[in-house]
């Protein structure tokens, strides 16, 4: 949300239950959320457009592990339940794309909702933004642990999955 406050939009916190209904009203123009959370609002039957490819809805998705949780299995169980994850992962993108994001995209073109496409210099913009949200980030809180060092530790994990 940093990324978009710098072009000027304005965060508005609205409870869940209350989203579409702030749409409606007008109190918010706009709602970022995963497809499945689009689908249970509705908010596409009031939305005049989505982004193709902008994705702001997968940021607050994460995969939790209890380090220590995990440290205390025996070596063979921590291997099996390591070495599942890479499947458990396509397995979980390949139903969530075949199902809940095709129900999406049916439902966005059943109600003729716009469909906008970054061009390479808006995303090259945002992604510039974004990297000064990150710095912004890491400068604000270097003073109360090595922010740079789980930024760093942070964005290799996230390399190592791509």
């Amino acid at each position: 949300m940093s990324v978009l406050e710098k072009l000027d939009a304005v965060k508005t916190t609205v409870p869940f239950s209350e989203v579409r209904q702030s749409m409606d009203s007008g109190v918010i123009d706009a709602a970022s959320f995963a497809p499945h959370a689009h689908l249970a609002t509705n908010t596409y039957k009031v939305a005049n457009w989505v982004t193709t490819n902008l994705n702001l809805g997968s940021a607050n998705c994460p995969v939790v592990v209890n380090t220590e949780a995990l440290e205390m299995l025996k070596p063979e169980h921590r291997e099996a339940l390591l070495s599942s994850v890479p499947e458990a992962l396509d397995y979980y993108v390949s139903n969530y794309e075949q199902n809940t994001t095709a129900k999406f995209d049916k439902a966005i073109a059943d109600e003729g909702v716009t469909q906008v496409t970054f061009t390479a210099d808006q995303t090259a913009e945002l992604n510039d933004l974004a990297a000064s949200v990150r710095q912004d980030w890491v400068n604000k809180y270097k003073g109360q642990f090595d922010s740079q060092a789980l930024f760093d530790y942070t964005e290799a994990l996230f390399k190592q999955q791509n």
